[in-house]
């Protein structure tokens, strides 16, 4: 089964491996034992602080980086607009292939996931909220 996650945990890059926040990676490290390949859908941070960021125990990952964006303030509500149309394309791609779509939310990639979700009403659905 190829799995989709849509997160706003930033995820960061050690070599071939793809860590985060080591609670969130313990959570899905449990989940991932059931599927063949997983795809993350995500930014990618340079920030890799290894005191709090765990990597993934699965051996088929890719990851589908995407821009972070917030509408804290008049710029960033612009920055978004722009950004909004390539993160819906990216989302919609990554389902496409996707046998499962799992969301994570609250958080702006889970919204973004949640309205391109409905294009797929015959795809298994979870949500994590």
């Amino acid at each position: 089964m190829r799995f989709a996650i849509f997160t706003h945990v930033e995820h960061a890059n050690k070599g071939a491996d793809y860590s985060a926040y080591a609670p969130y990676i313990r959570e899905m490290n449990i989940w991932l034992r059931h599927v063949k390949q997983l795809e993350i859908v995500a930014s990618l941070s340079s920030n890799n602080n290894s005191t709090t960021y765990e990597v993934y125990q699965h051996d088929q990952i890719s990851l589908t980086s995407v821009p972070a964006f917030n509408l804290l303030g008049l710029k960033n509500i612009f920055r978004s607009i722009f950004l909004l149309p390539l993160i819906a394309v990216r989302a919609i791609t990554v389902m496409h292939r996707a046998d499962h779509i799992h969301l994570r939310c609250p958080g702006n990639i889970g919204l973004v996931a949640c309205i391109c979700q409905i294009f797929f009403p015959n795809k298994p659905k979870t949500a994590k909220y």
